[in-house]
């Protein structure tokens, strides 16, 4: 059955790349203020510990320019039900407070901006980073569609003001990222892609636990 699952996930996923990709690697497409990739954090964590491949990060934006969602009340139920899942699916608490304003909106291409922004500067840094912005929209209540605030946290891993104020204002920073997720179809996230022998296989699409991805990446890497 795990082996048919993998025959169809490859005949499924494949894209073509070039043949001289070298070794193994991940790209990891999320966006900061995407709900699911709170909760995939500890499984992604697990994968990079277990694997010892740690993902390229890439801006897939999930609401973004005129995209963006203003808060109603069919947004904030919907909300209110999906992070009541997320909680449970990953043990953490989540900060409600936007929900109880009447003008906010759900916008996320400042932190996604600002990823690309500090990735440029220092890919090492990029995750943690990420992982940084995740705990501030939805542990400590940080409003990441307000780019004085993203600015702020981005100044904290080394991106100088100005460069961050630059990089919020540019509305180019993202095309890239999110071109390259549009181009292998890739629409949902976090999204999680293996990339061997040339070709990018997505190996997790959507939150998943650790256990099964790690099976499908051993099983692909002939471990």
């Amino acid at each position: 059955m795990f082996i048919a699952h993998i025959n169809r996930l490859i005949r499924i996923t494949v894209t073509a790349e070039s043949a001289n990709d070298g070794a193994p690697r991940l790209t990891y497409v999320a966006d900061p203020m995407c709900s699911w990739c709170f909760a995939f954090g500890p499984e992604l964590a697990t994968i990079i510990e277990e694997t010892g491949l740690v993902p390229d990060l890439v801006m897939g934006g999930l609401f973004v320019g005129p995209n963006a969602l203003r808060l109603d009340r069919q947004l904030r139920s919907y909300l209110d039900e999906t992070w009541d899942r997320v909680s449970a699916a990953c043990g953490r608490p989540i900060d409600r407070r936007h929900l109880e304003r009447s003008d906010w909106v759900y916008d996320t291409e400042p932190s996604c901006r600002a990823v690309v922004a500090v990735r440029r500067m220092d890919p090492d840094v990029a995750l943690p980073f990420f992982s940084r912005l995740q705990q501030a929209f939805y542990v400590d209540g940080v409003d990441l569609a307000n780019p004085d605030e993203v600015a702020s946290l981005a100044t904290t891993f080394g991106l100088d003001e100005l460069g961050a104020r630059r990089a919020l204002a540019d509305p180019e920073i993202c095309a890239e990222d999110f071109g390259w997720a549009r181009s292998r179809g890739i629409g949902g996230f976090p999204t999680l892609v293996l990339h061997r022998d040339g070709e990018a296989i997505v190996v997790s699409a959507g939150y998943r636990r650790a256990a099964p991805v790690l099976r499908t990446i051993k099983t692909l890497l002939g471990g």
